[in-house]
């Protein structure tokens, strides 16, 4: 787990100016980096593209230093988190930390990809945590979404993870969904 304060990342990728770690620093530029133009001319950028002295105005530091920090930022893949379903960046087959949509950490940061019962069980938390924070709707569709076949390695990875405890320990955060 790192120190990123994914919410303050997200804050400075949409356009304020906040105080950063490096770390965070990294974090902001590597979500900026596909919308980033290299010139300086901010009246030519269409869309929703940015200029690197906007990035650095973002990130507090002078262009120069943007373009530096980028070109040291590792190659990397850019794919769609199995566990959050956020966009995620791969780098040495290691997933990079990322935010979910609850701007917390993903269970899949700094993980190996294609280790299955590591990805399954990373899933199965996310989801739980997803249920207990009150996001019921959005775990109902994500297990609508999924193959039959993985809908029940899901099942069956949650089930293993059940301790023996008693129901009413074990499930009495349900009632007040009932």
């Amino acid at each position: 787990m790192s120190d990123i304060d994914w919410h303050i990342v997200d804050v400075v990728c949409n356009g304020t100016i906040a105080p950063l770690t490096v770390e965070e620093r990294n974090a902001a530029l590597r979500r900026m980096a596909d919308r980033m133009l290299n010139n300086s001319d901010s009246y030519l950028c269409p869309g929703n593209k940015i200029t690197t002295v906007e990035v650095a105005r973002r990130l507090g530091v002078k262009e120069r230093t943007v373009l530096r920090m980028k070109a040291a930022l590792p190659e990397s893949v850019r794919e769609l988190c199995p566990v959050c379903r956020q966009t995620m960046w791969i780098v040495e087959d290691i997933v990079e930390p990322h935010p979910d949509s609850l701007n917390q950490e993903c269970p899949m940061s700094n993980r190996s990809v294609g280790h299955w019962a590591e990805d399954m069980a990373a899933e199965v938390a996310w989801l739980a945590a997803r249920l207990r924070a009150g996001d019921r709707d959005g775990v109902w569709d994500d297990i609508n979404d999924m193959t039959v076949t993985k809908a029940r390695a899901v099942m069956v990875v949650a089930l293993a993870a059940i301790p023996d405890k008693p129901l009413d320990e074990l499930y009495g955060w349900v009632e007040e969904y009932a």
